[in-house]
């Protein structure tokens, strides 16, 4: 068989592939994108850290003709959002691949945890109590969603830090207790909203007072902390042991000579 319209040899009937996008091309309809220049997410659905390909593969338009088998995406965010697709497909059982470029603007919009943030507004306050290496290793922690934190306020003993979501509050609790710290939760009125009262959740995090190279007791003997958790990783008698935080007792360490007479004795 051959294309009717440029006599090249084809598989089946009609046209060619080339001739048919010639006459029925691919082209990207014009489209924009919403991204929060407080924190750059973007939206789409939901907030979302990255652009949903989708987003953009959506607004790419094909002929009724052409089967698409894969999209390969690769962009490039400015101040505008300039991508390339490569299209993978098949026409009138010959297969194919196009690349094609567009372009589209992004528009400035807050979203609402930054919203929220920038007006004080807050859902449940976390109390860090306790060790200041882990405090400092948990508030680094909070800073990769820092789009949550309201305020931090510095208090004797630890800070707390004001969030915009219970729900992200709430994850924060499994993290934090398999992190070996103890949890305890309270809540306040918060106001009142459509006749009902509303309450703020109170999270107290306390970490022990334990490090990566401490020394603790356990059962008369003495174990170096490898790794700090609800299970404490610890070398005995260059072993490693996993032993829950509960059962042992830190030696201090202008002390630690002297239990280590003891136990010798």
């Amino acid at each position: 068989m051959f294309c009717a319209r440029c006599g090249k040899e084809i598989k089946g009937f009609g046209l060619c592939v080339a001739c048919y996008l010639d006459l029925n091309p691919i082209y990207v309809e014009n489209f924009e994108i919403v991204r929060c220049p407080v924190c750059g997410h973007f939206l789409y659905k939901t907030w979302n850290e990255k652009i949903d390909n989708m987003q953009i593969i959506k607004n790419i338009k094909f002929p009724e003709k052409i089967e698409v088998r894969k999209i390969d995406l690769h962009y490039k965010i400015s101040k505008i959002l300039n991508f390339t697709a490569r299209i993978y497909g098949k026409y009138n059982n010959e297969e194919f691949e196009r690349e094609i470029s567009g372009k589209c603007k992004i528009i400035k919009k807050i979203c609402i945890e930054c919203s929220r943030s920038a007006r004080g507004y807050y859902e449940a306050i976390i109390q860090f109590r306790g060790n200041e290496v882990q405090i400092k290793r948990a508030m680094e922690f909070l800073n990769i969603n820092k789009k949550f934190i309201s305020k931090v306020e510095e208090v004797k003993n630890g800070c707390d830090v004001y969030l915009t979501s219970k729900d992200f509050a709430n994850s924060l609790i499994k993290i934090f207790s398999d992190g070996g710290a103890t949890i305890k939760l309270s809540k306040s009125i918060g106001g009142v909203k459509d006749g009902k009262t509303v309450f703020r959740k109170c999270i107290l995090i306390k970490f022990p007072d334990l490090n990566v190279g401490d020394y603790v007791l356990f059962k008369n003997k003495i174990c170096k902390i490898l790794k700090v958790g609800k299970i404490l990783i610890c070398e005995i008698n260059n072993k490693e042991k996993r032993i829950p935080i509960n059962k042992v007792a830190k030696i201090p360490k202008d002390e630690l000579s002297n239990y280590l007479n003891t136990i010798e004795k």
